[in-house]
């Protein structure tokens, strides 16, 4: 069988591994950071690099900016609104939830001196905490445009 995507995400626990064929400079997830959909990778922007970035994931509306604040760090504001975010009919069911957070991220090892990168990161910890998780990925640049990553998560991405 034959696969026709470029990116194939693949969850085994709390064990995520990806594969993707990239352009140049990191994809960036519906997050707003480098990443796959909505899973992080260890890369990090280029230094002093601004990105912004809007999605539309089912009823979830994001808008982000993201910054890298050092070499080794980037951070992200981003705001969401949530369409009728009720949980049940007895509970305000046509409810729309308005997110405010900030995710951080630290690159803990290089490719270029290390052979991989290592990441850990915070994604939503000052907010309502509705996505809050802990992440630590490592990714390694099999070819010039294939990239392997491999990640383990707490939280929202567990």
């Amino acid at each position: 069988m034959r696969l026709k995507s470029k990116a194939i995400p693949i969850t085994v626990g709390l064990i995520g591994i990806c594969g993707t064929v990239a352009a140049e400079g990191p994809a960036i997830t519906t997050h707003g950071g480098p990443g796959l959909v909505e899973a992080p990778t260890a890369e990090v922007l280029e230094d002093g690099e601004l990105v912004f970035s809007a999605s539309l994931f089912g009823p979830i509306q994001r808008t982000s900016a993201t910054f890298q604040v050092l070499p080794r760090v980037y951070g992200t504001f981003r705001y969401s609104n949530f369409e009728d975010f009720g949980i049940s009919a007895f509970e305000q069911p046509d409810l729309d939830v308005f997110d405010r957070s900030f995710d951080i991220h630290f690159r803990i090892l290089d490719e270029a001196s290390n052979g991989i990168d290592f990441g850990i990161g915070l994604r939503d910890f000052i907010g309502t905490g509705l996505f809050a998780s802990e992440y630590a990925v490592v990714t390694k640049t099999l070819m010039p445009n294939i990239r392997f990553t491999a990640g383990l998560g707490w939280g929202r991405l567990g």
